[in-house]
This record gives structure tokens, sequence and C-alpha cells, in this order.
């Protein structure tokens, strides 16, 4: 199997995805006035349970987000190396352009 990603790569790919998801979810969600900066303080400063609502209604799409960027990162290693492997493993090819047709002198 040429293509497989060996797991140091996949675990690059979580560890670079996982805050990347968070940032893009978290952003996105202030931007359309989901949640506010008061409601992300109140996560830190206030006490009870309730208190989490706001960020724990956001983690389904967090995880979709992470899935899809490791998903979709593993796919490109995986075509990446594919793509390489065949350039390195394949015969030379011998196309007219690449041989010059011998001189002829004029007679």
């Amino acid at each position: 199997m040429t293509g497989a990603v060996p797991v140091a790569w996949r675990l690059i790919a979580w560890l670079i995805a996982l805050p990347l998801a968070f940032l893009l979810v978290f952003g996105f969600a202030q931007m359309i006035d989901v949640l506010s900066g008061n409601q992300l303080e109140d996560v830190f400063l206030e006490s009870g349970w309730d208190r989490f609502w706001p960020v724990a209604r956001l983690l389904p799409f967090v995880a979709l987000v992470t899935a899809g960027l490791v998903q979709s990162s593993v796919l490109a290693m995986s075509r990446l190396r594919t793509r390489h492997a065949v350039r390195r493993f394949a015969p030379p090819r011998h196309d007219r352009t690449d041989v010059r047709e011998p001189v002829r002198p004029a007679s």
C-alpha cells in the first residue's frame, strides 16, 4: 500500500486540526452572534454547571470540523505519497520528444 500515511503524520494532523477547529468554530460563532465574549468569560468566572452550556452546545460542531480537517489532510498526504511513489518507481518514458534525431550532413 503505497499511499498509507504513517501514524506520526496522522498524530501531527490531529495536533494541528484540533486547536484550528476550536478557533474556526468559536470565531464563526462569535461572528454570527451565537456566542458572545461575556458568555465566554462567564465560563471561567461564574459558578454552577449552567455556565458551560454556551460552550458545550458548540462542541459537536468542533468535532465535525476537526474530523473534516483531519480526514482531508490525511487524504491529501496519501495522494501526495502515491503520486511521489508513482513518479519514483515508474519506468522511464521514451517519447519522441526526448530522443533527438541524428543530424545528417547536407549533400
